[in-house]
């Protein structure tokens, strides 16, 4: 009696694992999709912010370029205006930032008023880095064979340049932000966030902090994997053990004519010994995605 109860307990163990292994796997893949997505996200940002940080260093206006696309927050609301009549690209802020083209005169050799540019200006800004000025174009003239500018923004009243004969020439422009052939985006909103970013805060905060946590993520999932690996190793070699002795004691009563085992005690064991047979072939399925994932149950054996 006492060997029926603990092969019955056997049983009805392996017939509850399963659906609970089930849910578990399907909780973990969730868990780790979530986490593949947010280390996707996070490694995103950091790679941007450090391209945003290493651009600015090695750029002689402190201008951050990427693929040919400069990215400044806006300094002043000398822009944050309606555009005048017959132009359009202005009306952002101190709080938005823009996104321009780098300037060269092959790429941009006409010019035009109305089109809008970045330039240096003799001024500092509050780091004590060149001031980098957004403003329209609203003279145009040739001086000695070569195109020269006046700027205004569109929320003043005077002309940037109002010395006499002080223009603005090519060399002094950085960036392009609408003209004809390109037409500048602005980020509203986000000035912040990008002065942010490239301050030693944002360094620390946007790349020193992820890849410290990318370490320590590395760290767990190695001690988990190799506790998960000792448990699996565990739980097959009890399963194994179960099947070994379920076997043996079948074994055993077979041999010992059916006035110690009835036939459905007999017909009881094989199932159990089918049922195993029958998870192990859908695990291995599992495991090999290549191969057909149906796997047909065997057959229950005769009643004897």
């Amino acid at each position: 009696m006492k060997e029926n109860k603990t092969e019955e307990m056997a049983m009805t163990e392996s017939q509850e694992s399963k659906p609970e292994k089930k849910g578990k796997r399907i909780a973990l893949a969730i868990i780790n999709t979530i986490i593949n997505i947010l280390i996707v996200v996070v490694l995103v940002i950091s790679v941007l912010v450090a391209t945003v940080a290493l651009t600015s260093k090695s750029d002689p206006n402190g201008l951050p370029n990427i693929f040919g696309y400069t990215f400044e927050y806006v300094q002043t609301n000398s822009m944050n205006a309606e555009s005048p009549d017959g132009y359009e690209g202005g009306n952002f802020s101190d709080q938005d930032v823009i996104i321009g083209k780098t300037y060269s005169p092959d790429a941009f050799p006409d010019l035009n008023v109305g089109d809008i540019v970045t330039y240096r200006s003799p001024m500092l800004d509050a780091d004590g880095n060149v001031m980098l000025i957004t403003h329209r174009i609203v003279e145009k003239k040739v001086v000695g064979g070569e195109s020269v500018f006046r700027t205004k923004g569109d929320a003043n009243s005077v002309i940037d340049q109002q010395s006499e004969g002080q223009y603005l020439v090519s060399a002094d422009i950085v960036s392009v932000f609408y003209t004809d052939k390109y037409h500048g985006k602005i980020l509203r909103n986000f000035a912040g966030v990008f002065r942010t970013v490239r301050s030693q805060q944002g360094f620390f905060l946007f790349i020193l902090i992820p890849m410290i946590a990318f370490f320590l993520y590395a760290i767990i999932r190695v001690i988990i994997s190799a506790m998960n690996y000792k448990k699996d190793k565990a739980e097959e070699e009890k399963q194994e053990a179960v099947e070994a002795a379920v076997a043996e004691a079948l074994a055993e009563k077979d041999a010992q004519k059916p006035e110690n085992m009835t036939p459905e005690q007999i017909e009881q064991f094989k199932k159990f010994l089918a049922q195993q047979e029958a998870q192990k072939a859908e695990e291995s399925a599992e495991d090999a995605p290549a191969e057909d994932e149906s796997t047909d149950s065997p057959e229950e054996p005769a009643d004897e």
